[in-house]
């Protein structure tokens, strides 16, 4: 029960990695890579593996502005994934990129600023 209650607030449960195949992509291309969990100290069944695209953006209101970031994406990867104890489970996905993806380099040099 106390390692239960632990887990619940992230000590002793799962970690976990997001890992591309490839960094590069462009718009409108299909990405793949696999979220890999490390289970804790106790199985964990993991309700649902959300993956989100997220941009740098600048706000502007008015004469002032600020820096924040923005999510133009959000899929599902997996769901009711188990995890047993001190195991390794991976999860591979595949994304298709949309065509409004914020571009972040242009032949091969990136753009200042740009980050996603």
């Amino acid at each position: 029960m106390f390692k239960r209650m632990l887990s619940a607030f992230g000590v002793g449960g799962p970690s976990v990695d997001t890992v591309l195949d490839s960094p590069h992509a462009v718009p409108g291309e299909v990405i793949t890579g696999q979220v890999r969990i490390q289970g804790g100290s106790s199985d964990a069944q993991i309700e649902e593996i959300l993956l989100s695209l997220v941009t740098r953006v600048e706000v502007e209101r008015g004469d002032h502005e600020r820096a924040g970031t923005a999510e133009f994406l959000r899929v599902s990867a997996g769901r009711k994934v188990k995890v047993a104890a001190g195991q390794l489970t991976t999860v591979p996905f595949r994304i298709a990129l949309p065509w409004e993806t914020p571009i972040s380099a242009v032949g091969g040099r990136e753009l200042p600023g740009m980050v996603v």
